[in-house]
């Protein structure tokens, strides 16, 4: 099956003409609002794209968490029957996963306060589709929230700490400095986009990719 799943792969990286590269068909997962389940469910989507068969509930009761960290560690005895493995991505910057993106590789990504992510992903998709100049959008449109990315950590009255939330980068806009994300709530936040200094501000470096 994972033999398979190798060659189809190269074929799902979709190079667009604005210069997003975003990989497609990946299966996905609606956990509503249950925060406790993204990072086994992120970790479900990506087995289950190489053709792999998983369980949300399965993979975090092998963990004994819903942590991302302990999710990596206790898949990683079953990737090797496989002939793969984990590669940790530290960072959030395109220079950091964009070789993985490049073979079909999406990352798995941890980030703080997923409410705000979530508010923000909706407003750019909204504004990435009236888009005609990209030139244009990454010189005047992003502007605003390359400024105000460190907003989104801002907790909200009486919240001590910012919660996690566990998606996927599955694509980027080196042009636009622009990085691709798909959240496990839906077909709405399929594909979804931020700036690098909202993701740099978001990141928790927590990133793995499976390889071979």
């Amino acid at each position: 099956v994972l033999a398979k799943a190798k060659e189809k792969i190269p074929s799902l990286v979709n190079r667009l003409p604005n210069g997003d590269v975003i990989i497609t068909d990946i299966p996905m997962i609606d956990i509503g609002a249950d925060r406790n389940s993204s990072a086994p469910a992120t970790m479900e989507r990506l087995l289950r794209y190489y053709g792999i068969p998983a369980d949300r509930r399965q993979i975090a009761t092998t963990a004994n968490s819903t942590s991302a960290k302990k999710i990596y560690s206790s898949i990683t005895p079953g990737l090797s029957s496989y002939g793969v493995r984990l590669a940790y991505v530290p960072g959030a910057r395109i220079s950091d996963f964009r070789q993985y993106i490049d073979r079909g590789q999406p990352v798995i990504w941890v980030v703080s306060n997923p409410d705000k992510l979530k508010t923000r992903l909706k407003e750019r998709k909204a504004q990435r589709s009236s888009v005609t100049d990209w030139a244009d959008w990454k010189a005047n449109g992003l502007r605003t929230a390359r400024i105000t990315a460190p907003e989104l950590l801002t907790l909200k009255s009486g919240q001590t700490t910012s919660s996690s939330h566990t998606c996927l980068i599955i694509g980027y806009n080196e042009a636009t400095g622009e990085i691709a994300v798909s959240n496990p709530w839906g077909p709405s936040y399929n594909d979804g986009w931020l700036t690098q200094e909202e993701a740099l501000a978001l990141n928790q470096a927590s990133g793995a990719a499976i390889v071979w």
